[in-house]
């Protein structure tokens, strides 16, 4: 209960996580390679887009929208405000470090929250055949992220 209480102390977009956090659960299921997984298909949600500056621009104002940018890191609030600029991002490096901040701002999203748990949901009970369709995946995540906290069984 102590974790619970921590994390809902850390701001408003927290409480959701808080209370996933808070099932004792969470922490013995939920594996790290899961969650590889599982941010690896928000990363690939994601990347179906250009990288280029309308689409950087978009996030940019999703991240303002859904209260992401307060907590990102300096360093990718100034990546993200000054790639926006660009037409399109060449550059492998740029573009792998670009998907990686747009795939931790569509996490503050329902929809990226959505495929995460789509995705942890679908590997703990072994429907693997679910991972190739992302309709599949967000209709799993929102099935699961509607469940009261309380029985939230996978966090």
């Amino acid at each position: 209960m102590k974790l619970y209480i921590e994390c809902l102390s850390t701001g408003p977009g927290s409480m959701v996580l808080g209370a996933e956090l808070a099932s004792a659960s969470f922490n013995k299921s939920l594996d790290v390679g899961i969650a590889q997984v599982a941010f690896a298909k928000v990363r690939e949600l994601v990347s179906s887009q250009p990288v280029s500056g309308p689409v950087l621009e978009m996030f940019f104002r999703k991240a303002v929208r859904t209260g992401a940018w307060g907590r990102l890191s300096p360093v990718s609030k100034a990546l993200l405000l000054a790639s926006r600029r660009l037409v399109l991002v060449k550059s492998p490096v740029l573009r792998s470090i670009l998907l990686n901040i747009m795939a931790e701002i569509e996490m503050y999203t329902t929809r990226g929250r959505a495929v995460y748990y789509g995705v942890v949901v679908a590997l703990k009970k072994n429907m693997v055949e679910a991972l190739s369709s992302l309709n599949r995946l967000v209709t799993l995540g929102i099935a699961y992220l509607s469940l009261p906290p309380l029985w939230r069984v996978f966090g």
